[in-house]
């Protein structure tokens, strides 16, 4: 077969030849030298931008101090894909694969991590991820169901922590991509989901690489970031979860959900640890007007969305106690997420309900869902609800629909009188009957 005629490069610099690859030519900094956090060559005679300060102070961490994190792509800038590719030459080529989002989230291994390791890349940032940071406000205004003067506190404080400390603004960069990918005219939709993912697990790797500490009192800066980290991560493995709707295969949704829930939990022990000094850094939103103890208590039930499942699981024959218990908690904090949406400017709690119910639920219902239970099922089906009246948010996408639908004919017809509810929400939809939110 003959060989594929291309234009060498003949003034690209000289990193890019040493690595065999087409240099676009640009000056100061070359896209390829750029995206693979080198130093380019054409920078010499040019000042360059600040890269994030690497001294940071121990951090805490989401998987045991024991272990380390390890995903599908290397830590390694040798094993980094933006070494082969600058991203002129990833977009343009449409059979280019990008890497599964399922198959990139951490994994948690009994190998400690070592000064002989290859040691975490710090990069210069692109054009393009500066570009994107003037998208984080209108993205976080309403992920955290925050009134617009809030909102805006918030994001000018987690910008501004995000410059100081880099595992933070990897992820905020990563979560920004991975909207971008979902924009329907992004002509690069490919290039910003694969950078999501490459951000997300350096950002992954310098967070558990520090060692692990609990967030306290006396140290306020390093728990502010480790929440806003926690946050940001928390939103974009939600979105990789619900993504995988499009493939159409229930039981890889399942167990990244699961992982999902998992992290969340942690994430939930990491506010928890540290709520005096969070509402002393940001006293607005929920952490100014509530304690941390009024936020987990579930309120009263309101509303009867879950009643008839509350009566089934009561009488359930098939549940242990403990797991009885387990699901019945997760219906009674899903019924207060319903009853928010119909309080004033539900809007603001629409989206919040999707990642607030995942936050709550006990280790024993991810452990129960984990292992495909049906009761377990049928609560998620509920949850699926929320999604999709919430379906509109780019992380969540039609992943309700496809919920609810798949645990239906997953379970058979021996369930369908407890999922009538959430099939009678998409039927009610389907013909135009009623409201979002009866």
């Amino acid at each position: 077969m003959p060989r594929r005629k291309h234009t060498k490069s003949r003034r690209g610099c000289a990193e890019c030849k040493r690595r065999h690859m087409k240099c676009d030519e640009r000056h100061p900094v070359c896209i390829g030298c750029s995206l693979a956090g080198l130093n380019c060559p054409f920078s010499s005679s040019a000042p360059s931008l600040p890269l994030p300060s690497t001294t940071t102070t121990s951090r805490s961490s989401l998987v045991p101090s024991s272990t380390t994190t390890t995903t599908a792509s290397s830590l390694s800038s040798d094993d980094s894909p933006y070494q082969r590719h600058n991203f002129n030459d990833y977009v343009i080529s449409p059979e280019t694969s990008t890497p599964s989002s399922s198959s990139n989230f951490q994994i948690t291994t009994t190998t400690p991590i070592t000064s002989s390791q290859p040691p975490l890349t710090v990069e210069h940032y692109s054009l393009q991820h500066f570009t994107l940071l003037h998208e984080f406000p209108t993205l976080w205004s309403t992920t955290m169901g925050l009134s617009p003067p809030d909102a805006e506190r918030f994001i000018q404080l987690a910008t501004k922590e995000a410059y100081t400390t880099p595992f933070l603004m990897d992820e905020l960069l990563a979560l920004l991509s991975a909207h971008r990918s979902t924009l329907p005219d992004e002509p690069h939709a490919a290039w910003y989901r694969t950078e999501a993912t490459r951000l997300q697990t350096r950002a992954l790797g310098h967070f558990n690489a520090r060692t692990a500490s609990v967030c306290n009192d006396d140290d306020d800066d390093d728990c502010l970031a480790v929440f806003l980290f926690s946050a940001l991560l928390g939103q974009h493995v939600l979105f990789e979860a619900f993504s995988l709707h499009v493939q159409g295969n229930l039981e890889a949704l399942l167990d990244k959900f699961v992982q999902c829930l998992s992290l969340h939990r942690g994430i939930a022990a990491i506010a928890g640890r540290s709520w005096s000094t969070l509402q002393t850094l940001m006293p607005f939103g929920r952490f100014g007007t509530h304690t941390r103890e009024s936020i987990l208590q579930a309120a009263p039930a309101e509303g009867t969305e879950c009643d008839g499942l509350l009566q089934r699981l009561a009488g359930s024959s098939q549940l242990s106690a403990p797991s009885r218990q387990a699901c019945c908690a997760a219906v009674e904090v899903l019924q207060g997420m319903f009853d928010a949406q119909r309080a004033p400017e539900p809007e603001l709690r629409r989206i919040v309900a999707v990642q607030e119910w995942s936050v709550r639920v006990s280790g024993e219902y991810i452990g129960l869902l984990a292992r495909r239970q049906p009761e377990a099922l049928v609560v998620l089906a509920y949850y699926s609800v929320l999604l999709y009246r919430a379906r509109d948010y780019w992380a969540v996408g039609n992943a309700g629909e496809f919920i609810i639908r798949s645990v239906g004919e997953y379970l058979g017809v021996e369930w369908e009188e407890w999922l009538a509810w959430p099939q009678y929400v998409l039927h009610v939809s389907a013909v135009g009957v009623g409201t979002p939110y009866e």
